[in-house]
C-alpha cells in the first residue's frame, strides 16, 4: 500500500480514509514502518499536520492541514459545540434498545485522571445468530479510546478489540467469520469552516467490514437506518491514486 484515498480536498487541507492497522504517526510506541503522515506527505508532496488521530486498529475520516494556521483552525472547529464526529462500531452482543443512548461516564487520561466523556449510541442493525450488533456512535468529547470504553461500559465490546474486548469472542469471530482487525471506522465529520461554509464528508465502509456485514441477517435493516451504508465499499488496502 502506496497511496491514500482522497475524501474531500481544498488547498489547505484534505480528508483521507485512515486503512486500519496504520499508525496515524510516528510516536514511542512506532518507531517504524510506514504510518499516515508518511502516506499523506508522499500523496500530497507538501509538510502536512495532523489534525486529529484516529486509533491506530481503527479507519475512517482523517483531517490533515497543510499548514499551522489551518491546524490551529480546523483543531479549533472540531472543538466547537457545533461540530460531530460519527463512529460504526461493530461490537458483541445484541444490543436491546431500540432509543439512542446516553453515556457519560468519565475517561481517565494518559495520566490516570478521569475526564468528562459523552457518547450518544443508537443501534443500525443487530442479530441473535450470530449476536453482535453495528452501531452508530457519535462521541461530544474527544477522550482517548473513548467510542471503545463507552460501548464497553455498555456491555457491547467492539469486536476485535485486544485491549477492551472479549478474547474469547474475538478468537471466533476471527476464526469463524474472517474479522482480523478492530471493528470500528470514523464514517463522518462535520464541522464549521470559517466563513460560515461547514465541511461535510462521509467514509464508506472498508471492504474487509463491510464483506462481514454484508454477511449478516440485519443488513438490508441498517441501510435503511443509515443510507450510507450503502455507499460502495473502499478497499483500504489496495488503494491507487
Amino acid at each position: 500500500m502506496s497511496h491514500l484515498h482522497v475524501l474531500m480536498r481544498s488547498e489547505r487541507w484534505a480528508v483521507v480514509a485512515k486503512p486500519a492497522r496504520v499508525a496515524c504517526h510516528r510516536s514511542e510506541l512506532v518507531r517504524d514502518g510506514v504510518t499516515v503522515a508518511d502516506l499523506a506527505r508522499y500523496r500530497f508532496r507538501t509538510p502536512i499536520h495532523l489534525v486529529h488521530r484516529l486509533d491506530r486498529a481503527a479507519s475512517g475520516c482523517l483531517l490533515i492541514a497543510f499548514d499551522p494556521e489551518m491546524t490551529t483552525v480546523l483543531q479549533s472547529a472540531l472543538s466547537d459545540d457545533d461540530a460531530q464526529k460519527s463512529y460504526l462500531a461493530f461490537v458483541r452482543g445484541y444490543f436491546k434498545s431500540d432509543d439512542v443512548v446516553e453515556v457519560a461516564n468519565d475517561v481517565k487520561d494518559s495520566d490516570g485522571i478521569p475526564r468528562d466523556a459523552r457518547s450518544w449510541v443508537q443501534f443500525l442493525g443487530r442479530g441473535q445468530e450470530p449476536r453482535c450488533s453495528l452501531l452508530l456512535v457519535k462521541p461530544e468529547t474527544g477522550r482517548y479510546h473513548q467510542v471503545r470504553r463507552h460501548v464497553r461500559d455498555l456491555n457491547h465490546p467492539v469486536l476485535g478489540d485486544s485491549m477492551h474486548g472479549d478474547t474469547r469472542v474475538n478468537k471466533t469471530w476471527r476464526e469463524e467469520h474472517g474479522l482480523n482487525r478492530l471493528g470500528l471506522h470514523c464514517h463522518s465529520l462535520d464541522l464549521p469552516l470559517p466563513g460560515g461554509a461547514r465541511l461535510k464528508v462521509t467514509c464508506p465502509p472498508p471492504e474487509d467490514l463491510a464483506k462481514i456485514w454484508r454477511a449478516q441477517p440485519w443488513w438490508e435493516d441498517a441501510k435503511l437506518r443509515l443510507p450510507d451504508l450503502a455507499l460502495t465499499s473502499l478497499d483500504l488496502d489496495h488503494e491507487s491514486e
